[in-house]
């Protein structure tokens, strides 16, 4: 069985895990703060 196809999206992930956590943060910022943006949007 060739190992090989794991490595490049793991070595991304790895490279890029700074990224993940940034949208995690502002996905979860804007989940928790909608009471406020939803009615400035007119939602």
């Amino acid at each position: 069985m060739n190992a090989e196809w794991w490595e490049g999206p793991v070595r991304f992930l790895c490279g890029y895990w700074w990224v993940f956590l940034i949208l995690i943060v502002l996905a979860l910022t804007a989940y928790f703060t909608r009471d406020i943006w939803l009615p400035l949007l007119g939602l």
